[in-house]
């Protein structure tokens, strides 16, 4: 993909219960750190929860995250051994595409003799976290999405090609900028439509659309949010 733009973002722990920490006699959680940097819709490598506590023995803790409003689920896990008393720092490393939104983040002592936790927050990029993008040689699909970082490909004549776009968590903006190209330089035009929770957009010709690569870039306050392209054969 060329022209991405990505962004870094940085939230920090929420209290809980109105405290600095919640804890029980063994373990405390005193700080936790979201660091995320999203593209087109996943978290980049490196995105992770730094935390510091306390211990009042060597122990081995194991650090949960949860959403909030989900405890039965668990987004990420580590266990760790900390050496001595007092002080103690960790990460904890986020997978691809955690929802933006709020999360539990807990401490545990592998002797249940002491849990902490925390509230965080994974923070939502301005221009929403959307789904893989489809593609289509009618409105009605086949749908296709990339495979491995390969575009789609369609063989034959098309006189008609339609892109899906589904936010998994929406913009800040309500105006949704789609550009389509050919060849990644030509611009065929531009469409500007209100936010919606699923977008679709089409180019229809009354003749076989031309053979090549097709490009739609999705922009909302000057970011690409995501872009698609397909290949015509």
């Amino acid at each position: 993909m060329k022209h991405i733009v990505a962004l870094t973002l940085v939230a920090l722990a929420l209290p809980a219960g109105g405290s600095a920490h919640l804890w029980t006699s063994g373990v405390t959680l005193d700080d936790a750190t979201v660091h995320a940097t999203w593209r087109q819709g996943w978290l980049q490598p490196g995105a992770a929860i730094a935390f510091k506590g306390s211990v009042d023995e060597p122990s081995t803790l194991t650090a949960i995250l949860r959403p909030a409003a989900h405890r039965g689920t668990v987004t990420a896990k580590k266990t760790f051994d900390v050496a001595q008393i007092g002080e103690f720092t960790g990460t904890l490393p986020l997978p691809p595409r955690p929802l933006p939104g709020r999360y539990t983040l807990r401490i545990l002592r592998s002797d249940a003799a002491g849990a902490a936790s925390l509230v965080v927050e994974v923070p939502a990029p301005p221009e929403g976290v959307l789904d893989r993008a489809l593609v289509g040689p009618a409105m009605a699909g086949p749908w296709q999405s990339y495979n491995v970082n390969s575009a789609p490909v369609f063989h034959g004549s098309h006189d008609e090609l339609w892109m899906r776009f589904h936010f998994l968590s929406p913009p800040t903006s309500s105006v949704v900028e789609l550009i389509w190209k050919y060849r990644w330089h030509i611009v065929l035009g531009k469409v500007y439509k209100r936010y919606k929770h699923v977008l679709l957009t089409y180019a229809k010709s009354g003749a076989p659309l031309a053979h090549g690569t097709w490009v739609v870039t999705l922009r909302i306050g000057g970011r690409i949010a995501k872009q698609m392209d397909v290949v015509l054969r």
